[in-house]
């Protein structure tokens, strides 16, 4: 299963042109995405939570930006629930670091993203 693309457009609130995507779509071009794992949650097999770092574009050499996103599984359907990002814009939760990550999403496998453990974030 994957992410559609429809579905982050309306979770963005973008289009084609619009500039978190753009600048999402560099984000994951330029391999800025250090790490995407999710974790399950025992107590709701439904619902996986996605984590994420992402190196800052503006400053390399500073910690990367966090990201935790929640998803609903609903048979063959995906749903996005919610996703924060620890950047500036962040608390809008439609930021390109988000976006990154949810493309990240639609070009891989639910089920081939890696699982983390709590010592991995």
């Amino acid at each position: 299963m994957r992410i559609s693309l429809n579905d982050i457009f309306m979770y963005a609130k973008c289009t084609s042109s619009s500039r978190n995507l753009i600048e999402g779509e560099q984000v994951i071009n330029s391999n800025h995405i250090v790490l995407c794992g999710k974790i399950q949650i025992e107590n709701n097999a439904n619902t996986t939570t996605i984590k994420s770092l992402v190196i800052q574009s503006s400053n390399l050499s500073e910690k990367p930006h966090e990201i935790t996103g929640q998803l609903l599984m609903k048979g063959n359907l995906i749903e996005i629930i919610d996703f924060v990002c620890t950047c500036k814009a962040g608390a809008s939760e439609c930021c390109k670091h988000v976006v990154a990550v949810l493309l990240h999403l639609n070009r891989n496998h639910i089920e081939d993203i890696q699982t983390l453990s709590s010592t991995d974030v």
